[in-house]
């Protein structure tokens, strides 16, 4: 199998002389196809090198993956849920309310 060298437009994510990931295609045109592990990097602008990580401690590894899921896990239940349209309907009836209220007072003082 050749490596992903041989592809056009190619998006990669490489490691030292290895893909782990990669889409591109054989030439101009074709449709995309997905590489995992394959040797070599390509030669593009679009192929980034990827993180190694070496841990020391194995319990500090645990330790980290442990409170990433945590954020990520806080990170979903901060996004607020959307509004329905029978909500926005109502902030609006509200705020035009609101905006009348304003006017007849401005018409008052005058």
């Amino acid at each position: 199998m050749m490596g992903p060298s041989h592809f056009v437009s190619v998006f990669a994510l490489c490691t030292h002389d290895r893909t782990l990931i990669a889409e591109g295609a054989d030439f101009p045109g074709a449709p995309p196809a997905l590489i995992l592990s394959a040797p070599g990097c390509p030669d593009s602008d679009n192929a980034k090198a990827a993180a190694v990580v070496n841990t020391e401690h194995p319990r500090f590894l645990e330790l980290g993956l442990t409170a990433n899921a945590c954020g990520f896990f806080i990170q979903l239940l901060i996004v607020p849920r959307r509004k329905t349209i029978a909500e926005i309907n109502d902030e609006m009836r509200v705020l035009r309310k609101q905006r009348k209220l304003l006017e007849l007072e401005a018409q008052q003082k005058v």
